[in-house]
């Protein structure tokens, strides 16, 4: 009886991942994890590198996120970091205490610093506050042209808030691909680019 129900078992795992390699299975519009070697191309991971590069100039780097869109980063660095390490990554995430925000901006009066913001639509609550609070102080610090250089924003690629707050600023953009869940982020740029700032 046990091996007849390990045969069923082993039957229906293996359909169930025949169905995820032809992605007819259920919630197939989310899958685009599964096909690693595609998630990005050559141009893309050039262009982490790049930007990586140049935030590198930067004292602070400020990573906005929630949830799936910051966690893989920061585990990794709190995981693999030495000890003593001067951190370049603040991961300003779901907060919305005011004395927060205040000691953040305070700590940020006389630092470089640059912002990466992740968020597919720019509307979530606590990233979207933080956001627009520092970018609002990056304003008072520097001309329009030199805060576009400051900010990247990983987002949707054609629509929501966020997606036209940097086009209509000049930030430059990465995408979060529309297949993927935040859970799967991992090898897109939500966590690539932070963690290629952090250790360049």
């Amino acid at each position: 009886k046990l091996f007849s129900q390990l045969k069923t078992l082993e039957q229906e795992i293996l359909l169930q991942d025949e169905k995820l390699y032809k992605k007819t299975w259920a919630w197939n519009d989310f899958l685009g994890w599964y096909d690693v070697e595609n998630i990005l191309s050559q141009e893309e991971l050039q262009k982490i590198k790049a930007t990586a590069e140049y935030f590198q100039r930067f004292e602070k780097v400020i990573v906005i996120g929630i949830g799936g869109s910051y966690l893989w980063a920061k585990a990794l660095l709190e995981a693999l970091k030495p000890n003593f390490w001067d951190e370049k990554i603040i991961f300003a995430w779901f907060q919305l205490d005011s004395s927060y925000l205040k000691d953040l901006l305070k700590y940020l009066a006389k630092k470089d610093y640059g912002i990466v913001v992740i968020s597919k639509s720019g509307t979530t609550l606590e990233p979207a506050l933080s956001f627009r609070m520092l970018l609002k102080d990056l304003h008072s610090k520097y001309s329009k042209d030199e805060v576009s250089k400051r900010v990247v924003a990983i987002t949707d690629k054609n629509k929501w808030i966020l997606k036209d707050l940097a086009t209509k600023n000049g930030f430059q953009t990465f995408v979060i691909p529309d297949d993927i869940w935040w859970r799967y982020s991992v090898l897109t740029p939500v966590w690539l680019l932070p963690i290629a700032i952090a250790w360049y």
